[in-house]
């Protein structure tokens, strides 16, 4: 798992996270068995833009049960054509991510 604090969305997500006791931030990198135990127990992974144009966290939310929640201007999302991603993720333009971060924290609190 790369650095949170890599490409320019993951700052404003550190700073609305990181004194969120129920949210689980990684500074650094953890081994693949803690990314697995991690996403298995979370019900929304967040999916933010990076220095690419996608990223493999995408898939794994997806294969281990967590709602996406997509950052980013660019990513073209994998499968179009077979998945309807309003369905099975939520998005977040870059631009409104603080705003939308803390609307859907709201939304999810309980």
């Amino acid at each position: 798992m790369c650095s949170l604090l890599r490409g320019p969305v993951r700052p404003a997500l550190f700073d609305q996270f990181q004194f969120m006791p129920s949210s689980r931030l990684v500074r650094g990198y953890i081994s693949e068995e803690q990314y697995i135990h991690a996403l298995r127990a979370t019900k929304f992974c967040l999916c933010p833009s990076g220095l690419e144009a996608w990223s493999p966290r995408l898939m794994d939310a997806i294969w281990f049960g967590c709602v996406p929640v997509i950052i980013s201007d660019r990513y073209v999302l994998p499968l179009g054509n077979l998945l309807n991603w309003d369905d099975i993720a939520y998005r977040i333009p870059e631009s409104q991510v603080s705003f939308e971060i803390t609307k859907f924290r709201c939304k999810t609190d309980y």
